[in-house]
């Protein structure tokens, strides 16, 4: 959403300033141009916006939730902000604040918040790849799309895919619950009880340094 408040944010506000000099209807095409040059939609269509920021702004505004679709990117500028605006998503440290955030704010147990946070989160994040890759395959023209794969920040991206894996591994393959409730960490021959974010901030974070 925040993407979303951004978008509208630039196309109404150049819209406003740029009337006077432009007209109001030169000054609309230029500030939507903009905004879609800006920002793109895509990754609001998969991943956590579909499976679930949707469907709780369905259930808070009513009505169906791709009522709240957004249109894809138009531009290649618009899918390389998508991917910058994923990057960081596939770092640990960006995981660390996801469980602290559903033990803190949404009062999630810990192994409940390591699920959402960092499990859910890895799936969310190949799905928005894939949909971006989709999307941006179907609308750029033949020569653009190469480039695009090409970005520096898209090749990051999925260098961090490719350590999601590996990282996963460290909760087990799959990642199970263990039968006292917690998540262990495979630390060489010992398990590590991940039954709290110190825990999680103490042994998950350097476990994953080490796969780097």
């Amino acid at each position: 959403m925040h993407a979303e408040g951004a978008r509208h944010y630039a196309q109404t506000e150049l819209t406003r300033r740029g009337a006077t000099v432009l007209g109001p209807l030169h000054a609309e095409r230029v500030a939507r141009e903009v905004a879609e040059a800006i920002l793109g939609h895509d990754s609001f269509n998969a991943g956590f916006g579909q499976h679930k920021l949707k469907g709780l702004l369905a259930a808070k505004y009513g009505g169906s939730p791709d009522t709240f679709d957004y249109a894809t990117s138009r531009s290649p500028t618009g899918y390389l902000v998508q991917v910058l605006d994923r990057l960081e998503g596939c770092e640990p440290e960006t995981m660390l604040r996801y469980v602290t955030e559903g033990v803190v704010h949404r009062k999630e147990p810990i192994s409940q918040a390591i699920k959402t946070g960092i499990i859910d989160n890895a799936a969310y994040l190949q799905e928005v790849y894939d949909r971006i890759v989709q999307d941006a395959r179907q609308v750029l023209a033949a020569a653009p799309f190469p480039v695009f794969l090409a970005f520096p920040g898209m090749q990051a991206f999925t260098r961090g895919l490719e350590r999601l894996p590996h990282i996963l591994g460290l909760l087990g393959t799959p990642p199970s619950v263990a039968a006292d409730g917690f998540y262990h960490l495979r630390d060489g021959d010992r398990n590590v009880r991940l039954e709290t974010v110190e825990a999680v901030r103490e042994h998950f974070l350097p476990a994953t340094r080490l796969l780097a």
